[in-house]
């Protein structure tokens, strides 16, 4: 009620990350300079892939499967006993 209105102040910086893929950033950095300490880097190449372990497991497997794990139809606590 005594403060003046803020509405010109959610801005985000030029080049702003998200802390998550900031941290991707600075870490693969820090492992390329740890990699140049040992042996003569000229050029690098990074190729990004996620794999789908459970398709790999299983191939045929799709939508709910994916939410149900290998306990699916087991009392968890039965199972741990």
């Amino acid at each position: 009620r005594y403060r003046m209105p803020r509405f010109n102040n959610r801005k985000r910086p030029q080049g702003w990350l998200a802390p998550s893929l900031q941290h991707r950033v600075v870490t693969t950095l820090t492992w390329v300079n740890r990699l140049k300490r040992f042996c003569p880097i000229s050029t690098i190449s990074m190729e990004l892939v996620r794999f789908d372990t459970q398709l790999m497991q299983n191939p045929e497997i799709s939508g709910v499967e994916y939410q149900q794990g290998e306990l699916v139809g087991y009392e968890v606590r039965e199972y741990l006993l």
